[in-house]
């Protein structure tokens, strides 16, 4: 069971987009947002990080696919794997304006959560296996070899003069 203990795969999308949070529960204190640690499902938030006017583009690909498409709305973020939207409130940022037009399943104090649809297997971006595969064979391999090279006579030969 995952995103928020309702279905299968849906990953959760934390707005406003900013990585790091200002809550008054926190007295306004700059905080990474928590979200990715409370939730039970994978939450994306957007890396990029605003230093005076300029925007620093993040490391993780996903969250910035998801981040140029929020504007388009729910639909252009369940192609991507999104299936909810928590809100968090009283924090700095923007919220898109479709948000408005959606119905909260759960609204509180601090969040509301939001559900967008049945989401697409999301491409996660992450390592191809192949080569993952190779590498870790290598490593059992060459331990493997170190550990017979000193267990069996061989390792243990001496060049005599």
């Amino acid at each position: 069971q995952s995103s928020a203990g309702q279905s299968e795969g849906g990953d959760v999308l934390a707005l406003p987009a900013m990585a790091y949070r200002q809550f008054e529960w926190n007295q306004r204190r700059t905080q990474l947002d928590p979200a990715p640690w409370l939730l039970p499902a994978t939450t994306i938030t957007d890396d990029s990080l605003l230093v005076g006017n300029n925007l620093v583009d993040g490391e993780d690909e996903r969250s910035a696919r998801v981040r140029r498409a929020i504007d388009g709305g729910p639909r252009a973020l369940t192609e991507l794997g999104v299936e909810w939207v928590v809100v968090e409130h009283r924090t700095p940022g923007e919220l898109p304006a479709w948000l408005q037009d959606q119905t909260p399943q759960f609204e509180g104090q601090w969040v509301s959560l939001y559900r967008l649809g049945d989401p697409a297997p999301a491409d996660r971006g992450g390592p191809p296996v192949l080569p993952v595969l190779l590498a870790d064979l290598l490593a059992v391999a060459i331990t493997v070899g170190a550990l017979l090279w000193l267990l069996l006579p061989i390792g243990r030969v001496r060049a005599t003069s």
